[in-house]
């Protein structure tokens, strides 16, 4: 059985390296190092690198990628890469005869970068895809050795999204994967001029801005659920909070919220928060006050 090294920090790699294993041997994985969490920043470890303990995998976690790490791994044709959150520099890409293979969740080149799926819904897009693609030193610009559409609904949020898009990519993952090291699939290479890139997502790119309108402000908030969350301004008895709107949609061109979370509170239905906070006062103005 051709072996493989797994490169992945996302627990929604882990359908991905159950699907691999069908096929391939995995002789290592390698994902971000253990991470403060919770209220007690306890350190925990990542959904692969779990799997790799309770399975007797080899698992690395290194803070830095050196030139060491190489010596260091076995030897095998190719390795896998998925939502790993590091940059593969040349001298570890260039260790692998066939390559790393990266499932990107876009249709490259369009939406290179760390948030396609997040870009797609932002954009109000009504389809989206993966790429199955060899790594090159430049940021998802390798060439393609395989891609699908995805259709995106309209209650599709980022984890629903991404969930879709793996469950798409799963069937077909093995036998593209073997036709390319039979050498029965040549890589073709992006058209570059086509290229648009994303930006990493944080709580700071999670605020509601005011200037966004209410229809894409709902595609917004959708793209920020379950996590991070997309956030206004909110205040009550004198203090500005943040109100997070887990879910919305819009009544006569403004933004209805469905679901709230005040900082600190449980999530509540719009009305729960109205009823509870009448006085409350916005940073974002378009907003449906009515139930």
């Amino acid at each position: 059985m051709t072996k493989f090294v797994f490169f992945s920090s996302s627990k929604f790699g882990l359908p991905l390296l159950e699907e691999l294993q069908k096929e391939f041997e995995v002789a290592a994985i390698i994902s971000q190092p253990d991470k403060p969490q919770g209220r007690k920043q306890l350190l925990t470890p990542t959904p692969i690198s779990e799997y790799a303990l309770t399975q007797n995998i080899t698992l690395y976690r290194p803070k830095k990628i050196t030139p060491q790490l190489p010596h260091q791994l076995p030897q095998t044709e190719f390795a896998f890469l998925f939502a790993y959150g590091k940059i593969i520099p040349p001298y570890l890409l260039n260790f692998f005869p066939k390559g790393i293979i990266n499932l990107h969740p876009s249709l490259l080149p369009k939406y290179r970068g760390p948030s396609p799926v997040r870009s797609a819904l932002i954009d109000c897009q009504k389809e989206t895809g993966y790429s199955l693609m060899l790594l090159e030193e430049e940021l998802d610009s390798g060439p393609i050795l395989f891609q699908e559409k995805v259709p995106i609904s309209a209650t599709d949020n980022w984890q629903s999204l991404t969930e879709k898009i793996i469950n798409r990519a799963l069937p077909q993952l093995n036998s593209i994967i073997k036709k390319y090291l039979q050498g029965k699939i040549h890589p073709q290479t992006q058209d570059h001029s086509q290229a648009s890139y994303t930006k990493k997502i944080s709580h700071q790119t999670a605020f509601l801005t005011a200037e966004i309108e209410p229809t894409k402000a709902v595609c917004f908030i959708r793209a920020m659920s379950p996590y991070p969350g997309a956030y206004i301004f909110v205040e009550v008895k004198g203090k500005r909070k943040e109100l997070k709107i887990h879910q919305a949609t819009t009544v006569n061109n403004l933004l209805k919220p469905q679901i709230v979370q005040l900082e600190g509170k449980k999530p509540v239905s719009w009305k729960q928060f109205l009823d509870g906070y009448p006085q409350a006062k916005f940073s974002y103005p378009r907003l449906a006050y009515l139930n």
